[in-house]
């Protein structure tokens, strides 16, 4: 079993996919720069799902990405109510702990 996903750690992802749109800025929170991307990870059936990716500047500064690169990426299941709009809707997106460029099979796992 992957370090990662031990079975006392809870709220760990481990995603290895490949970046779907260049990384963008999203916000500033506690004076941190986050940007905002998205990543596909194939699912066996040949669909791919459309994870999206939220990472602090600094560390996109250490690893640069582009569109089509193959990285894995860890961190958290981050959500929450995004109230703008007509009707609030939830939005879910994984905060990046750790981006690097890999060439490890596609993988998609979750544990909360």
């Amino acid at each position: 079993m992957n370090t990662i996903l031990k079975p006392m750690h809870y709220n760990r992802c481990l995603l290895c996919g490949r970046v779907a749109s260049a990384p963008v800025p999203s916000h500033t929170n506690h004076g941190r720069d986050f940007c905002r991307f998205l990543l596909s990870v194939p699912r066996l059936s040949g669909q791919c799902d459309v994870l999206h990716i939220l990472a602090p500047q600094q560390l996109l500064e250490n690893q640069p990405l582009r569109e089509g690169d193959r990285i894995t990426v860890t961190g958290q299941l981050r959500s929450y109510n995004n109230k703008t709009g007509t009707t609030p809707r939830l939005v879910i997106s994984v905060l990046a702990r750790t981006i690097a460029l890999s060439d490890d099979p596609a993988c998609n796992t979750i544990r909360l």
